[in-house]
């Protein structure tokens, strides 16, 4: 029996995007044999079983199977078991864990033929963009693009920020969440994007961390999606009122992301949480750190 661990993501972090991503130190788990019998059997844990399917529609086995098939493999016989601890459609990567892993099971499977920048290649071809899956394989931070169906990605190891993630107890879908971006921006707005999503960058990569704040702004998404998110405007408030250094919608939503400095983190959280309780609005505070490993296998 084998085990791999595959990180949360939070995606775009302000102006980047469907470019910038983050992974975080809270785990999906797979453990995972192949089997004699050429038949699938997944095991999920207790308040999964209502939300993920079990069968060969399953995401982790579609990913492995697809994969397999690249690599010249038939899918063999597999016991799964799912430990799921990134909550689903939170904007917290939960589709892009189950992707990576399907991918890096493969390549287990099939004797790790591929480095790690081929199994991006093919996790990205299922998920269509890289910004969760290339922080799930590599951890850290990491700035990726797309140019004619090739992936390039550049890592590096994020400041030791604490990140303060605020999940609500209801979910976004992807769908709802891009149908509602509008079809084009103005030059303006591309610009101001463009600077900032740069901007950010070069702050995780130098630690020039004074500069977020201004860096996590965008006009491409995060405007249109806070209206699908209830007390949006709250919990933001909460997050700069309470000391953080920026704050920003992670991945398409509901889920907030605020960075706070290692040496604020205590104040910040009680300070957060006597906020939060007075708001009672369902929302849930955790205090987390970057991964820097990206998905393992044990």
């Amino acid at each position: 029996m084998k085990k791999i661990l595959i990180p949360a993501t939070s995606a775009n972090i302000g102006a980047g995007f469907d470019s910038l991503g983050l992974a975080l130190n809270l785990y999906n788990i797979i453990e995972y044999e192949v089997l004699t019998e050429n038949k699938l059997i997944i095991e999920l844990s207790d308040n999964d079983k209502s939300r993920i399917n079990d069968g060969e529609s399953n995401l982790i086995y579609k990913a492995i199977a697809y994969t397999l098939d690249i690599l010249g493999k038939k899918t063999p016989g597999l016991y799964m078991k799912e430990i799921n601890n990134i909550p689903l459609s939170r904007g917290l990567g939960s589709s892009a864990a189950c992707i990576a892993g399907g991918v890096a099971i493969a390549n287990d499977i099939a004797g790790s033929p591929l480095d790690r920048k081929e199994m991006l290649a093919i996790a990205t071809d299922i998920e269509k963009h890289p910004d969760n899956v290339a922080p799930a394989i590599f951890g850290g931070f990491v700035v990726s693009v797309m140019e004619e169906g090739k992936v390039e990605c550049i890592k590096v190891m994020p400041p030791k920020f604490k990140y303060a993630v605020f999940i609500p107890d209801f979910t976004l879908k992807t769908a709802k969440a891009r149908a509602v971006l509008p079809t084009e921006l103005s030059y303006r707005d591309a610009v101001y994007n463009i600077s900032r999503a740069a901007l950010t960058a070069t702050a995780f990569a130098t630690g020039k961390i004074e500069v977020l704040k201004t860096s996590i702004n965008d006009k491409m998404h995060q405007p249109y999606r806070k209206k699908l998110i209830p007390h949006y405007d709250d919990i933001m408030q909460i997050a700069n009122e309470s000391g953080a250094l920026a704050a920003y919608l992670s991945g398409a939503g509901p889920t907030i992301m605020a960075l706070v400095e290692e040496k604020n983190s205590d104040i910040f959280y009680n300070n957060v949480m006597v906020k939060l309780q007075a708001l009672n609005a369902g929302w849930e505070l955790k205090i987390l750190d970057a991964d820097v490993n990206g998905l393992v296998i044990e």
